[in-house]
Order: C-alpha cells, then sequence, then structure tokens
C-alpha cells in the first residue's frame, strides 16, 4: 500500500490529511507537536512527537521511520507568526521564529529523508504555501511575517524541486489550500478543511514530474510566485 507521512497534523488540514489517507488505506504517518493530541492512539495511523525547530526530533523521526519508503510527504507544520505586523510595528523574535517553522524546518525535515522518499514509488513532497506569499498576488501590502515566510517557503520549495528532480526524481509542490476555517483562520473563511484535502488530494494524484516546481491552488490552478 502507498505511505504518506504529514508533518504537522494534530488538527485543521494535516489532521484531515490524516484522516483522509488513513481512509483511502495508505499507510499513514503523522506527527504531531503537544502532548494529548488527538492522533495519539489511533489505531491506523502511526504517530510521532516533533517539534520542527529542533534537530534532535527530526533526526528521532528519521531513527523511527528507518528505511520506511514515503510514497508522499506532505509538509503542513506552520504558524501565523504575529497577527498585527503591519508596517512599522513588527516584533523581530517572533518574525525569526515564524521564519524557522514555515521556511527552514521543511528544508532540514526533507534533507532527513530523502533517501526514503526517493525508495518509494510515487516520490512526491508537497509543502502547504499561501498566495500569501505570492509576490505577483499582493495588492494589499501588510502582513509582514507572514507573508515573507510564506515567500521563503516557495523559495525553498522552488529550488528543492530542481535538485531533488535531478538527483532522485522526487516531484515537488507548493500549494495554496485556500481559505480554510481551522482554529488559525477562524469562521469567516471560505471552505472546509474536508473540502480543501480532497480537492488537494486529487491534485496531487494526477501531477507528475513534469509539474515539479509548480505553485498550485487546491483546484490544481497554478498560482504566479
Amino acid at each position: 500500500m502507498p505511505s504518506v507521512l504529514i508533518v504537522g497534523a494534530s488538527r485543521g488540514i494535516g489532521l484531515e490529511f490524516a484522516r483522509q489517507y488513513a481512509q483511502a488505506g495508505w499507510d499513514v504517518h503523522a506527527t504531531y507537536r503537544a502532548q494529548g493530541s488527538v492522533l495519539e492512539g489511533v489505531s491506523n495511523i502511526q504517530t510521532y512527537k516533533l517539534e520542527v525547530t529542533s534537530n534532535d526530533d527530526i533526526t528521532a523521526l528519521k531513527r523511527a521511520l528507518g528505511d520506511t519508503p514515503l510514497d508522499l510527504i506532505v509538509l503542513n507544520a506552520g504558524v501565523y507568526g504575529q497577527d498585527d505586523a503591519f508596517f512599522g510595528h513588527t516584533d523581530e523574535p517572533s518574525w525569526l521564529v515564524a521564519m524557522q517553522i514555515n521556511a527552514i524546518a521543511p528544508l532540514k525535515i526533507i534533507e532527513a529523508l530523502v533517501d526514503n522518499v526517493a525508495e518509494s514509488e510515487e516520490k512526491k513532497i508537497v509543502a502547504m504555501s499561501s498566495k500569501m506569499g505570492s509576490m505577483a498576488d499582493n495588492s494589499s501590502g501588510g502582513s509582514y511575517v507572514y507573508r515573507s515566510t510564506k515567500a521563503a517557503l516557495n523559495s525553498v520549495i522552488k529550488s528543492m524541486s530542481i535538485d531533488l528532480s535531478h538527483e532522485h526524481e522526487i516531484t515537488v509542490l507548493a500549494m495554496h489550500p485556500g481559505w480554510v476555517i481551522t482554529d488559525m483562520t477562524g469562521t469567516n473563511a471560505l471552505i472546509t478543511a474536508q473540502e480543501s484535502v480532497a480537492s488537494m488530494r486529487t491534485v496531487v494524484e494526477r501531477c507528475s514530474s513534469q509539474d515539479g516546481g509548480k505553485f498550485l491552488d487546491y483546484k490544481g490552478t497554478e498560482i504566479a510566485w
């Protein structure tokens, strides 16, 4: 059966990915940050505690997975950071933490697990980005912390898509899940996590190596960087 690792699966989009892939019969591996996660004790999902900014935790995750092939890694862990980061009002410490979680950690995780993906059949990596990281789509300004960290993630994913395509034939994508109702966005968002994840799974399934390095929304429409 195909296997997937969802990084950041305690709630929202990540939890829905875990649920849907498990229901579809995949071998699901999922990480959570805090003890007491709803993922703990779920019989058909293998869970791992992971603080994505901890090199020790990443090493422990690799040790636990061993040589397990991973057909797909979904990089979902992320934070909004400072929610009132407007011009003249940015907090540098929180900005740096958000950058470490949103942009640096995904690279370090894939560096540790690239061989697991390379040994699989599907060989796909998908990172949850946001249209707010798009330069072309930015017409309102503000949100300096979140925008910049997602733009940095997009840059990481683009470079990774080139490197891993050449070396391992791995397809790497950035995706915008839509404005999803989660704890982060609140109830004013437009679609449910179930709708977003179901659509993204369809997009990911039909993507091939020709799509590596693209920035797609949850319906498969390409987004300008």
